[in-house]
């Protein structure tokens, strides 16, 4: 499970990824806490994760499930179709 943070840069069609990804094998209230309040903290609007078995937990936690395509560029080519992970985002709006 790799949860990351998001920003909406102004004049830019797609958010870009501010603070380091954290890779938790098992989902973890604290460590997602954590990287919630870092993320509002920061003004940003988003923070999203990648799942393949834990999609439950986070929806339970306020994320809906995106298509791949919502992630940004950089992220988008690192991204591995055949592990068919689940992509889903909590939004701060």
């Amino acid at each position: 499970t790799l949860l990351v943070a998001r920003e909406q840069v102004p004049g830019r069609s797609r958010p870009r990824e501010v603070d380091e990804p954290v890779d938790v094998a098992v989902p973890d209230r604290e460590v997602a806490d954590r990287v919630e309040q870092r993320a509002r903290a920061a003004s940003l609007d988003s923070i999203f994760v990648l799942t393949t078995r834990t999609m439950h937990w986070f929806i339970k936690r306020g994320f809906v499930q995106v298509d791949p395509d919502w992630l940004p560029e950089a992220r988008k080519r690192k991204y591995n179709w055949d592990r068919r992970s689940r992509v889903l985002v909590k939004k701060f709006v």
